[in-house]
């Protein structure tokens, strides 16, 4: 009905620039500039950014999230606050639909909260990634039934916060056990047609409000891990007002809906409650609003106790054969690069030139906080070197380590094979100090984190690899690293521990070792030859040599799938295939690896490494649609490594305070779900009590 006609303000100033800006439910695209704004609630006049647009659904959207989203354009809000004139917060009451004018109510209030839009307390939830208002959902509830599914995967992608959005919109699986669960609880007697749940335009009218539940969302507290309040949505605000037919008629939607970017709490949310986005301290804030009366509100519950899960969604990513990387910023301004998860070394290092096979690499020279301490180090691995400047800069990484912190890194201006093609550019190093390089006065990242008491002396990790989705195989891997502590929702069953032989690598004791139902003729101090660790940044399981020659004796013995001259059994880059129809794995024994137990010398516990887990998915599907592994088994110079293709199928919990790892069984999909599942077995009797230590106190931490 009305416009802003830039030509009749003498004041408007254009940046001649073209702007696309998405939406969750659209996107418009215009061109940008500035003029002064002013508000009813303000008593001042400031230049604000604006993008001029063709269509749009009302007069205009004031976006009030964080500068990463405005296209490098100063928004009204962070110009208000630039101006000093506020504090950096600001507050919303949203009453939902007035019944006399059938319009929506609410007050805005920049810098600051109003005592009496609220009662009660207000309730803080952390804000996860300041881009959005970012948090975390940590369970739901319909009625009194609490919805089955790791915390996880309510924040799969994200959870935001979003005034501009009308419904509660959920990932499909989440959205699909809601819908069921209000279904169940309702009266057979009363009718609601199926495609109401789905379709905005089926409408619901003068419903019986007594018959629906409540959905209940449960948000982290700032309080810490172990806290979390509740949201309680009435069913009149997840039943959403859309037509007034009559003054004694009123036609509803349902207001939740499907997301395929994450969910987002829209009005449908918020509405009831007092909400406060107080950016100085990273948090949003919820109060039970005065709107209306008190027997309409939404309702508010906590501080309440729970269980200490991590329920970021997964935060690795990776390709078979890569190992897994997180997404970690350097410097100031940040700049993002994927970085190698590595268990087996101790330095953070991170391509900081042009290198072979490096899609993007650190400026250091773009970085105001980048600190040169003006000495050399390098490291040499079994497959690969690299060489650089030590360094100190401030780091991040969404879900992990929200907070810059400084640490020590090598800038990487020379490497061989280090790189490869591989989808990283750098790796951080989660071993012991004492293997650092140049010497132990390099302190790593972990320890770095300790140190300044943001995480505990525990990290552990979720390696998932590859699942066959559908009649493909989908080779991108996934899974999730918890920076402190031990989340439920990733494992089932008993952790089972190892001791730590010795901290400096993850170095524990294998105690025997079977092939099928065949033990491996070594004696158990071979299986530990010259050491044996737990390295996430090794892909395959590495076996001594004397160890290797005899395990794949065993395990050609026992399949006549591959001939036993073939290559792919010992060059790890030659491919098997087969129809995805008809997958061969039961035709490949099992292997199990016996550790020593933390309980006692004369206890153990079994690890199952199944087919699936030693067959690794190569990159893509063969020309002829067959799907196509490697066999990821290998010889080792530098003892037994445990790698990526055995922690795949567990939980892996480094337990630094105590001195142990610990295995538990994964709650990752495994890639053919008619096979058995890994698991773990124990504590068992030893049969017997052979010391297994191999002395490596002399060796060098050099080879890895």
């Amino acid at each position: 009905r009305s416009y802003f006609q830039p030509n009749t303000s003498s004041t408007y100033v254009s940046a001649n620039k073209r702007v696309r800006i998405r939406y969750t439910s659209s996107i418009v695209s215009g061109d940008a500039g500035s003029d002064v704004v002013s508000t009813k609630s303000i008593e001042f006049s400031l230049r604000s950014s604006m993008v001029l647009v063709n269509s749009l659904n009302g007069s205009g959207i004031l976006g009030l999230a964080y500068p990463g989203l405005s296209h490098g354009l100063t928004s009204f809000y962070d110009a208000l606050n630039a101006s000093g004139n506020i504090r950096d917060l600001f507050s919303i009451r949203l009453c939902g639909v007035e019944q006399e004018t059938f319009k929506l109510n609410g007050s805005m209030t920049f810098g600051g909260t109003v005592s009496n839009f609220y009662t009660g307390s207000i309730f803080y939830t952390p804000i996860k990634k300041e881009l959005h208002y970012e948090i975390i959902i940590t369970g739901m509830m319909v009625g009194s039934e609490k919805l089955a599914v790791p915390c996880s995967q309510f924040n799969d992608k994200s959870t935001i916060v979003d005034t501009g959005a009308d419904k509660l919109l959920l990932p499909e699986t989440i959205f699909d056990s809601v819908v069921n669960k209000i279904k169940e609880q309702i009266p057979r007697s009363y009718r609601v047609s199926d495609s109401f749940w789905r379709y905005d335009t089926q409408l619901l009218c003068n419903p019986d409000y007594s018959v629906f539940p409540d959905i209940t969302i449960s948000l982290l507290s700032v309080e810490g891990l172990e806290k979390e309040f509740n949201l309680i949505l009435e069913p009149k605000n997840y039943l959403r007002a859309r037509s007034k037919r009559s003054k004694d008629e009123t036609c509803l939607s349902f207001g939740v809906g499907v997301s395929t970017t994450g969910t987002v709490l829209g009005l449908a949310a918020l509405e009831g409650y007092y909400v406060i986005f107080d950016r100085a301290n990273k948090q949003v804030g919820f109060a039970q609003s005065s709107c209306g009366s008190s027997r309409d509100r939404s309702r508010i519950e906590g501080s309440i106790s729970r269980v200490p899960h991590n329920c970021a969604y997964e935060n690795l990513r990776g390709e078979p054969g890569t190992g897994y990387t997180l997404n970690v910023s350097i410097g100031t301004p940040p700049q993002w690069f994927q970085i190698l998860l590595d268990t087996g070394s101790s330095n953070f290092a991170v391509a900081a030139a042009q290198l072979e096979k490096v899609k993007s690499y650190f400026h250091v020279e773009d970085s105001s906080s980048y600190v040169d301490l003006q000495k050399s180090v390098g490291v040499e691995y079994t497959g690969g070197s690299w060489r650089g400047a030590l360094a100190s800069d401030l780091i991040t990484a969404p879900d992990s380590i929200s907070t810059p912190i400084r640490v020590k890194l090598a800038a990487v201006t020379k490497s061989d094979k280090l790189f490869k093609d591989l989808p990283m550019q750098g790796l951080i190093g989660l071993a012991y100090k004492s293997i650092a390089k140049p010497d132990d006065s390099v302190t790593p990242v972990f320890d770095s984190l300790y140190a300044a008491g943001r995480v505990h002396n525990v990290f552990s990790m979720q390696l998932c690899g590859t699942v066959d989705k559908g009649s493909h195989l989908d080779v991108s891997i996934g899974g999730t690293m918890v920076f402190s502590g031990i989340d439920a929702d990733l494992y089932r069953g008993p952790i089972l521990y190892t001791p730590l032989k010795r901290a400096w690598y993850y170095d524990v004791i294998l105690t025997g070792m079977q092939v099928g139902d065949d033990d491996v003729d070594v004696p158990c101090k071979e299986l530990n030859n010259d050491r044996t660790i737990v390295d996430s940044g090794t892909t395959s399981l590495r076996l001594p040599t004397l160890v290797y020659t005899k395990v794949l004796e065993l395990i050609k013995s026992k399949t006549t799938l591959i001939n036993e001259t073939s290559p792919f059994w010992r060059s790890g880059n030659v491919l098997y295939c087969w129809d995805p129809d008809r997958p061969e794995f039961a035709r490949f024994p099992t292997l199990t690896l016996a550790f020593l137990s933390s309980e006692s010398n004369n206890k153990e516990f079994h690890l199952k490494i199944l087919p699936q887990m030693y067959l690794q998915a190569y990159r893509s599907s063969n020309e002829d649609g067959r799907d196509c592994y490697k066999f990821s088994i290998l010889s080792s110079t530098s003892g037994t490594v445990i790698g990526a293709v055995v922690m795949e199928g567990y939980y892996v919990v480094f337990d630094r305070e105590n001195e142990r790892v610990g295995f538990a069984s994964s709650t990752c999909e495994i890639r053919d779900s008619t096979f058995e599942k890994p698991s773990v077995e124990g504590p068992l009797i030893r049969p017997e009590t052979t010391d297994c230590r191999y002395d490596s106190d002399s060796l060098s931490a050099d080879r890895k």
